[in-house]
């Protein structure tokens, strides 16, 4: 799959689902952040963007939300927690994964979300990339 080249995303303002949508079916390497010193990555593939119904707050900035849906590509089993994610167009960071069982069917697989909600005035600045 070919996408543009990204500059690394440096802060999680500029997580956005719109940005995601192009990595759908791109395989992301996950480490636990704390407590397993030396494990090993685990391979998850995005299978999904999911986008929630943008909120305004009485007073107050807009709140985006969005859901990543991700799936091991081997079977492998990550602990629900904070995990490093790592791939070539971003810089690693440590987000929180939940254990779910997915919509699609597919017995005992093991597929993670991370569930995201920024507030728009909470923006660093996407470079070479669209929001």
């Amino acid at each position: 799959m070919n996408h543009a080249p990204v500059v690394p995303i440096r802060a999680f303002g500029d997580f956005t689902a719109d940005v995601f949508d192009r990595y759908v079916g791109q395989r992301f390497r996950f480490t636990p952040a704390t407590g397993t010193p030396g494990a090993e990555p685990v391979e998850l593939e995005l299978v999904e963007v999911a986008r929630a119904r943008e909120r305004q707050r009485s007073g107050g900035p807009a709140i985006r939300q969005f859901s990543l849906l991700f799936r091991s590509v081997d079977g492998r089993k990550l602990t629900t927690g904070l995990n490093t994610v790592r791939h070539e167009d971003f810089e690693a960071c440590d987000i929180f994964l939940e254990r779910v069982q997915s919509s699609y069917g597919v017995p005992d697989a093991a597929d993670y979300e991370a569930i995201f909600n920024l507030r728009d005035d909470y923006q660093s600045g996407l470079k070479g990339a669209e929001r």
